[in-house]
């Protein structure tokens, strides 16, 4: 009876074992084909490469491969990254474009404004505070407009 169990336990070995011989099989048989086209080539060259050279610079050239890869993906972030601010920029200068009209006509009123007052403007209050002088200063006068017409 434990002669069964041990064929049986046998029998369901082959089936993977003959997989993996049909796979290390193929595998010679590719490596042997690789090793003719190397001497194929070394044949053609006129030269004879080693196996390991090639495989270092097989290795090195992976390196070098992943290290380029790294750098594209760096520059398509960063190109992403600057064209994100462009279109921030290309907004920011499409609404001052808008204003701009607003902004040249404040800035002819306020020139204007100097040019007639003799005042230098370098703020927002310094003409809040002009125009609130001459407001006082205008009343002033009609109340003393008003003070000379009631004397008449």
């Amino acid at each position: 009876m434990r002669e069964g169990v041990d064929q049986r336990h046998l029998a369901e070995q082959v089936q993977p074992l003959r997989m993996r011989l049909s796979e290390l099989e193929q595998r010679l048989r590719e490596q042997q084909e690789a090793e003719r086209l190397l001497a194929d080539f070394c044949k053609r060259q006129g030269k004879n490469f080693d196996i390991d050279e090639l495989e270092a610079l097989h290795q090195e050239l992976e390196a070098r491969i992943a290290s380029l890869s790294d750098s594209v993906s760096n520059a398509r972030e960063e190109r992403m990254a600057l064209r994100q601010e462009q279109e921030q920029l290309q907004s920011r200068i499409q609404s001052l474009m808008q204003r701009a009209p607003v902004w040249l006509a404040a800035q002819n009123s306020l020139n204007q404004l100097s040019e007639q007052c003799g005042e230098e403007f370098t703020s927002s209050q310094d003409v809040t505070e002009f125009l609130q002088q001459l407001l006082e200063r205008e009343r002033e006068a009609i109340v003393e407009r008003d003070e000379v017409g009631a004397r008449k």
